[in-house]
Parts: structure tokens; sequence; C-alpha cells
């Protein structure tokens, strides 16, 4: 079963008004369609993404950025929607188109600029690069109301992490694992995968 539906999230009643769209390619339709009055922030350190964005939402601001543990500058492997900060494995059937240097700063850094008030709903989807992004939350994560995350659990790179390792870190930031968004498959590559706070009053059985 699949749950990226406009239905599933307006029965869980979250209350942010932001969401932040972490590795955002040609777009994330389904999540522009769950909440289409809020105000997005479209996070992708592919130069001019802004300019293939399918179906964008209503109320948006790009940010040609890529997010991780610390500031800086990273080398991105440019391949389409599969373009990537990691080296993808051999077996990939991916073809790059080089390599180009992008800035990097963490989302601590990109909240305090770009969203200076209100909850925050975060989606990330940066092709290996899911811990690395959350590690840099720290002051903010207060914040966030859920998440919403691509998880490996192939090794797509050489360095990729594993499924505990992005359950780990989001436990470290208050959230716990809420359910697949993803339709499961008998030998499965990533999930999406939806984290609500540990405290949220979702988790009870007397809830929704």
């Amino acid at each position: 079963m699949v749950f990226l539906t406009l239905e599933f999230f307006v029965s869980l009643q979250f209350s942010a008004s932001t969401i932040i769209d972490v590795g955002v390619s040609r777009g994330t339709p389904w999540l522009y369609h769950s909440f289409p009055e809020n105000n997005f922030i479209l996070v992708d350190p592919i130069p001019g993404f802004d300019k293939f964005l399918v179906d964008p939402p209503k109320n948006y601001e790009c940010v040609n950025l890529a997010l991780g543990s610390s500031n800086g500058t990273v080398m991105l492997d440019l391949r389409g929607p599969r373009s990537s900060v990691h080296r993808w494995s051999k077996e990939s059937n991916s073809v790059s188109e080089g390599l180009i240097e992008v800035d990097v700063d963490t989302l601590d850094a990109l909240i305090e600029r770009h969203v200076p008030s209100g909850l925050i709903g975060l989606k990330i989807d940066t092709e290996g690069h899911e811990v690395d992004v959350l590690r840099g939350l720290l002051e903010k994560s207060s914040r966030i109301e859920f998440i919403v995350c691509e998880c490996s659990v192939r090794r797509r790179f050489d360095d990729d992490y594993r499924f505990s390792d992005l359950i780990a870190e989001a436990a470290l930031k208050g959230f716990e694992f809420y359910n697949f968004i993803s339709a499961q498959k008998a030998r499965p590559v990533h999930y999406d995968v939806l984290f609500l706070r540990s405290d949220d009053r979702r988790f009870g059985l007397g809830c929704f």
C-alpha cells in the first residue's frame, strides 16, 4: 500500500506552516499536493534546478545549496535526479555528467535564515546523504514536526549508511519511526519513511 496521498497527510492533522524539501531535483508533487497552502523552501545543489521543476507548489522559495553536518564546500556528482555528493556503487547503471563544487550549509543555518518562526515539516531525499543532513539539525530540532526521509536499504554508494544509522540519528534528534510511506517490496533498494517526534500524540493507541 502507498500512502503518498493528500488524504493520508490531512488525516494526521499536522500543524507545520512551512515545509522544507531537501533534495528537490525536478520536484516532489505528492508533497506539494498534500500541503497545498503551505510555504515551501526548496533546497537543491544542482545549478538552475528551479528551471526544471514539475508541478511546483503554490508558495515557494528556491535555495541553491547542499546541506550537511557543517558548512563549506563539497563535490557533487551530476547524474540528473540521481546526483549525489557520494560515490555511486560500480553496480549502478546511472552515468555521471561530471563533478562540480557546491556550497554546503547546515539545516540549522538554513532555518535561521529562511524560516524564522513556526513549525516545520521536513522532507529529505539526497541520494545517500540523508544522515549527514540530519546531523546539521541541532538547535532547531524542536521546531520540526515531522520528517519524511528516503532511507537506503541496499548499498547504493561506496560509503552508504545502514538503515539503522538513520534510525539512530533520527532518535538522537528526538524522532521515531512512524510508518513506511512508499510501496513495500520483496527486495527493496530504499524506502520513504515518516518520522514523528517521540512524544507525538499520534503514537498513542487511541489517536487517529
